[in-house]
């Protein structure tokens, strides 16, 4: 009788076990149906088109860290820029710096010899404008002198930059530059974006936090990796293969679902959300606004806010700052009722404009700042 018990004990717990995994496993399966519905959903109904995903790769480490702690090119480099999307080219661009390590086909600083104010144009990939093929602010600079209202305007954008990166490298500049009218040309996701700085590891370059160790910077995602800017486009499509699909699901199944999740449109638009839901002024990076406005107080300061892909599918900017420009006395423009925009103007894949988008962007600029008729 005991040995009855016993045996039917074992057979309790045995089931109890096949039951807990089935439902185990009869969950996980429910949560991927789901998910993947999600992210079929998203993709072929969302008014957001955005592709994370990318891999991009350089023939230069690019930036270069002053003293003061701002982030710049390195100066007189002839850099090659590739993005690799789902195994195609987005584009592949190449340009240079100037003296100063700067995007433009000058040196700085400026002939000063015309009439009327400097103005340095600050911002991040933007303002830099090299997706395009062809930086749109040395073109302002060409199409303002040429309808006779001539003046000195220097590009001072830098890729994946924000607020606290302009502030530094305003006060960076100051010597070497002779600027009066400080132009922001931000987006949105200016104002979220933390203070970082560059390192390269293993022929990758990361962004790095204020608050982390070299160790745990190079264990993210890098921001590019390094290539010869001779290699032909087949041979970097082989190289960005490596590092996503069936290679990388057997060589290091947790880096393959790290890729994949960051390929999910519905992941991105989830943590968007969220971060809507619990943003605030603080979180939204305000303190980085008000810093660079304290530290330039004496000059006209302007906040051009150009809208992103997404906003301009939208109609609306994902964030307000006119209340707070308002307050600390900068005038504010918003780019997206200011002039014409569609989604045309932007790469498929990429988040950045295209050709046609920055030669619009310039136009804009141009217009809005009186520089041009």
């Amino acid at each position: 009788m005991h040995a009855y018990a016993l045996i039917s004990g074992d057979q309790v717990s045995n089931r109890r076990r096949r039951d807990a995994a089935s439902s185990l496993a009869l969950l996980i399966l429910s949560l991927v149906i789901s998910f993947s519905l999600a992210e079929l959903l998203v993709r072929t109904f969302a008014a957001q088109a955005f592709h994370p995903g990318r891999r991009l790769f350089l023939s230069n480490a690019q930036f270069d860290v002053t003293g003061n702690g701002a982030v710049r090119y390195f100066p007189s480099e002839r850099i090659r820029m590739v993005a690799v999307y789902e195994g195609a080219v987005e584009f592949d661009v190449t340009f240079v710096t100037n003296n100063l390590g700067f995007i433009d086909t000058e040196d700085y600083p400026l002939d000063r010899t015309q009439e009327g104010k400097a103005y340095v144009l600050i911002g991040n990939s933007f303002v830099a404008g090299i997706h395009g093929g062809q930086p749109w602010v040395p073109n302002l600079r060409a199409m303002a002198n040429q309808s006779g209202n001539s003046r000195a305007i220097y590009n001072l954008g830098v890729e994946g930059t924000g607020f606290w990166h302009f502030s530094k490298l305003l006060d960076d500049v100051q010597d070497e530059l002779p600027f009066d009218v400080v132009v922001i040309v931000g987006l949105s996701d200016d104002f979220r974006r933390p203070y970082w700085t560059p390192i390269v590891e293993d022929s990758s370059v990361y962004m790095c936090l204020s608050d982390e160790s070299r160790e745990e910077c190079a264990g993210r995602e890098p921001y590019a990796s390094l290539f010869d800017e001779s290699m032909k486009q087949g041979d970097i499509l082989d190289i960005a293969k490596q590092t996503t699909g069936t290679t990388v699901l057997l060589n290091d199944p947790g880096r393959f679902l790290e890729v994949q999740a960051k390929r999910s449109l519905f992941l991105v638009m989830l943590v968007r959300g969220i971060r809507a839901a619990l943003g605030s002024r603080n979180s939204l990076g305000f303190d980085g606004f008000r810093d660079l406005v304290d530290r330039q107080r004496g000059r006209d300061i302007y906040l051009l806010h150009v809208p992103q892909k997404h906003e301009v599918t939208n109609n609306r900017y994902d964030v307000d700052p006119m209340g707070e420009a308002s307050a600390l006395g900068v005038t504010y423009v918003p780019l997206l009722d200011a002039c014409e925009w569609d989604e045309e103007m932007f790469y498929e894949r990429d988040s950045h404009p295209n050709e046609r988008g920055y030669r619009n962007l310039g136009l804009c600029v141009g217009t809005v700042l009186s520089l041009l008729p």
